[in-house]
């Protein structure tokens, strides 16, 4: 297994001020075909922004397995790969591929390991600093931000006048090397990470104290979050101002480029990184805090019919949370990961941009912007730790996570659940609480209305009631409806979107079936053959320059697929939305062009 290992101690300049003890105590108890990589911090807050981009990068072992077959045809630049300076378990100097910006968005497929000098600790349990926290504080503020790393934390006396008091070799080989290789007999494969994520292997997790990011994990540690509410606000207060997340992301091109994408349909969501999906995130939210006249500090009193404006320190706490929201998105999910949340979010955008363009005459129903913020949240938050299966997998194979909820919508209330629990330390974080009330009204009377309207289990009923909703008596209820459509119809709006950008689309949510599958066959047979799914999974840096007939060619059902999903859930849906709401009628045409291309080339 690749496994990396970060060792917070002051003292410690780089990776070769390492004790050769603790080297060695670490290094031999690793198997002998195992790759570590070690790393070497000497303040937490540098730690932590190590941590903040964890996911976009990966390690892969020169000719590792079939992940390198996958990236054959694609020639990497220097900026793209670099070689990392690892270790086998004698303390002999290997090389490993770091690719970054994660092109091949894999989710994190090897054990991480930190371990924490706690030497040095103040008895006081400072909280005023990230630098300043106790390691207790420290290994609490990493299992809980990150916990989408499935880290390993150890605290441990590291200093050299401990007498030897401590053994080295016991405290790593029980409490750390023993569970970096239970976490990793769990998420070494994407169909095995998949089957941990939906609590199928809860049975090796459980008593075991292991930090590992399944649903069920997630959803207990929500239900108990009362005795760690108050460290987890506090957590984000600190990360929120000491931590430049702006700083942090790789941006290609200046703003006006993407906020020229963001204004057009064609949003080629493929095409840009995680990291530029996030900014697209920053560019809408934080226009639509403008827009809200909301004011995001601790001294404004955050009223509506307040003239006030947002600063860029206030607007700052934005990429904070999609930072947050990002990392709780599974990135090696084909379909649903932070891409379609963004292209979600972006969607939505473009529809209310169509709405305003239209009269009140054409259509009466009118949004205010409190409303349009808050749906743009629901939209960022609709898939929040999707698994990638879906509701009836998660029925039929009594997965914890849909016991917990009835069997009823249990991926929607996950997402709904997860993005509150989120969410709420974001809107407090300022001692005026305006901001947070707001959220919470919102919450009750229309967000969770919203996510759980995206469960397809319930599309008919939506479609029976567009020709309804303009008639309803109570405005509230219209307005609310009317939100529900619109998240609706962005969330399936791939087939809607250009040819050549609803292609990759059908080649993503393709991909996410297979894995299904190949989950399905190891559940039913316990066996499964990773390398067909991997090899024959189309990576997301082939689909982005991808055409629709080289995407048939290379999926052979690709056309049947897109006209089973259009007939059974995109025409009569969009067909009625664009009869009833003048400005959608984009939408249906748009629809027509692809339904005509994919009627044309089914084999």
């Amino acid at each position: 297994m690749i496994s990396e290992i970060i060792i917070l101690d002051s003292n410690l300049n780089s990776t070769n001020d390492i004790s050769n003890e603790l080297k060695s105590s670490i290094l031999n108890k690793f198997n002998s075909n195992d790759t570590i990589v070690l790393k070497a911090f000497n303040n937490f807050k540098s730690l932590i922004n190590y941590l903040l981009i964890e996911t976009n990068y990966t390690y892969l072992k020169n000719n590792h397995s079939n992940k390198e077959d996958e990236i054959k045809d694609h020639i990497y630049s220097s900026d793209e790969i670099e070689q990392v300076d690892s270790f086998d378990n004698k303390g002999n100097l290997t090389k490993i591929n770091k690719y970054i910006n994660n092109d091949l968005e894999y989710d994190i497929f090897y054990t991480i390991g930190i371990i924490l000098n706690n030497s040095n600790d103040n008895s006081n349990n400072n909280t005023e600093s990230l630098n300043d926290l106790s390691s207790i504080l420290k290994k609490e503020l990493i299992e809980t931000r990150f916990h989408h790393l499935n880290p390993v934390v150890l605290n441990m006396d590291l200093s050299s006048n401990n007498n030897n008091s401590i053994n080295y070799d016991d405290i790593i080989s029980n409490q750390f090397i023993t569970k970096l290789y239970l976490i990793n007999d769990l998420i070494k494969t994407r169909i095995l990470r998949i089957k941990t994520w939906v609590g199928l292997q809860d049975d090796k997790i459980n008593n075991k104290d292991l930090n590992i990011h399944s649903m069920t994990n997630v959803y207990n540690n929500f239900i108990n979050k009362n005795d760690i509410n108050n460290k987890l606000l506090n957590f984000t207060k600190l990360l929120n101002n000491e931590i430049n997340f702006e700083n942090l992301l790789i941006i290609k091109n200046d703003k006006n480029y993407y906020l020229n994408l963001l204004n057009s349909w064609d949003f080629p969501a493929h095409n840009l990184t995680n990291d530029e999906l996030l900014y697209c995130g920053y560019l809408i939210l934080s226009q639509q805090f403008i827009n809200a006249r909301i004011k995001v500090n601790e001294n404004g009193n955050g009223n509506e019919d307040e003239d006030c404006t947002c600063s860029t320190s206030d607007l700052s706490i934005i990429y904070s949370y999609l930072f947050h929201i990002r990392d709780n998105y599974r990135i090696g999910n084909p379909f649903h990961n932070f891409r379609h949340a963004i292209d979600v979010v972006q969607a939505t955008y473009y529809f209310l941009l169509q709405l305003d363009k239209s009269s009140k005459d054409e259509f009466s129903i009118q949004l205010d912007e409190s409303y349009r913020l808050h749906l743009l949240l629901s939209s960022l938050g609709h898939d929040l730790g999707h698994p990638g299966t879906t509701n009836l997998f998660l029925k039929d194979y009594e997965t914890p996570i849909s016991k917990i909820f009835n069997n009823e919508s249990p991926l929607e209330k996950f997402h709904l659940l997860q993005y509150k629990n989120i969410s709420d330390n974001y809107f407090k974080i300022y001692k005026n609480e305006s901001l947070y009330k707001r959220f919470e009204n919102f919450y009750t009377k229309l967000i969770k209305k919203v996510i759980l309207a995206t469960d397809m289990a319930q599309h008919d009923l939506f479609v029976n009631e567009i020709e309804k909703f303009k008639n309803y008596e109570n405005e509230g209820e219209k307005i609310v409806m009317l939100c529900c459509l619109l998240i609706k119809c962005a969330d399936i709006s791939n087939v809607c979107r250009p040819l050549n950008i609803s292609a990759k689309w059908g080649l993503s949510l393709g991909n996410e079936f297979k894995e299904i599958s190949q989950l399905e066959k190891l559940i039913k047979t316990n066996e499964y053959d990773e390398d067909s799914i991997e090899n024959n999974k189309i990576t997301n840096h082939l689909i982005k320059n991808i055409s629709p007939i080289e995407a048939i060619e290379k999926v052979n059902n690709l056309s049947n697929s897109q006209m089973f999903f259009i007939n059974r859930f995109a025409f009569d849906f969009f067909n009625k939305i664009s009869i009833n709401i003048e400005s959608m009628k984009f939408m249906i045409g748009q629809l027509n062009e692809n339904t005509n291309y994919w009627k044309s080339n089914i084999k």
